[in-house]
Parts: C-alpha cells; structure tokens; sequence
C-alpha cells in the first residue's frame, strides 16, 4: 500500500536566514508534495499574507515554465492555528474574503484546490499547554478534536497520490 510522505519545514521567518533559503525550501516543499500545509498562529493577518507572497511566488516561479496539468499541482491548506475568533463565514470564504485580489489570482493559479482549517488551542490553559505533548488526543478539547479530524480527512483525501512532475512520479531517485 501506498502510505503518504511528510515533511516538516521550519518557517519562513526564521532568524539569520537568507531570502534565498526560504525560496529554495519553498521550492523543495512545493516540488515533492501534493499537500502545502501553510500554517498561521491565529488569524489571517498582513503578516501572514506577506510570507504567503513568498509562497506564491515560488510556486508561480516552479509552474511558469511548464505546462502541467492541474492536477499535478498541490493543494495548498492554511491552518489558522489556535484560532479564537468567531468566524463570519465558513473557512475558505473567510480566507477568500482577507485575501486581497493578487492572491486569490496566485492561489487559483498555483494551486488545484485550497482551504482554510482553524485550529483552536488544544486545552485551556498555558500550564496544560506546556504538557499538550504528554496528553492523550481524547484529553484535548472537543473543538480541537474535531477540527482536526477535518484536517486529517481534508489532508489524507488529497495525499495518497504521490506527485509528480510531468508523467514521473515523484520519488528518491527523480529527485
């Protein structure tokens, strides 16, 4: 059986890195997945549109010379992590919404499909917060729990086709 692959990357806003790092990790991310995780602590804010630019260029920049096929594109999930706020809207319109029209342009462009996931805080308070890693998942609150089943659903429906550029499968060896 096919099992997905994962790969964690540290942010784009790490300290004493050079721009050109955060474009090739960006451009590595993008190559070898058919999910783009793109996670914000909070809400969807200036700053966190700014380095989703970052991300959008990159992916514009990878798929500008080709002419692959919409499905060999990644879907790209913003996880909106310990989300407090109420939302007017469902996720994605919400997101849709606090984009400005560029971005929404790229995001169509660059990617098959895209979605917002909020993440609330896992437990209530910061003591519980300092040990989240010790408790079990039926622990944590209800709200969180079943956000993250969405996510888990949302991720796994479009990660178990491997990507690929062109007709090859992305793999150790084409890389």
């Amino acid at each position: 059986d096919l099992l997905p692959v994962t790969a964690d990357t540290e942010g784009l806003d790490t300290p004493h890195i050079s721009q050109s790092y955060n474009w090739m990790l960006s451009s590595l991310a993008l190559l070898i997945s058919n999910v783009f995780l793109y996670q914000t602590k909070s809400s969807i804010d200036s700053t966190a549109t700014e380095k989703l630019n970052t991300i959008l260029a990159v992916a514009e920049q990878l798929g500008a010379n080709t002419n692959e096929s919409n499905s060999n594109r990644p879907v790209f999930v913003w996880i909106l992590r310990d989300m407090q706020l109420q939302m007017r809207h469902d996720p994605k319109s919400e997101m849709c919404n606090k984009l400005e029209d560029v971005h929404l342009r790229k995001l169509r462009q660059v990617f098959r499909e895209y979605d917002c996931v909020p993440l609330p805080r896992p437990v209530d308070s910061e003591a519980s917060l300092q040990e989240v890693d010790q408790m079990e998942f039926s622990e944590l609150k209800t709200n969180f729990v079943e956000e993250f089943y969405i996510l888990d659903r949302l991720v796994f429906k479009h990660a178990m086709t491997p990507p690929s550029i062109g007709t090859n499968q992305i793999n150790g060896a084409v890389l």
